[in-house]
């Protein structure tokens, strides 16, 4: 394995451990209520109102795309 993969390889696994430690963290907010609010309206109404709509994960990506 060359030292170009086994750094990718390695920042891979540090930045899992970091999603991970995140989601446990947040996990835990949400189960013992703190820091967790209800979602803004405008929020939930875009969710409700893009419910049910199909998705291709497969297909391409039309317009502008921020990062």
């Amino acid at each position: 394995m060359s030292h170009v993969w086994k750094g990718a390889l390695l920042e891979m696994q540090e930045n899992e451990s970091g999603v991970t430690a995140f989601l446990r963290s947040l996990e835990a907010d949400i189960r013992t209520g703190r820091r967790v609010r209800p979602l803004p309206d405008d929020l939930v109404c875009a969710m409700l109102a893009n419910a049910g709509h199909g998705v291709s994960l497969d297909g391409d990506i039309e317009g502008s795309v921020v990062l």
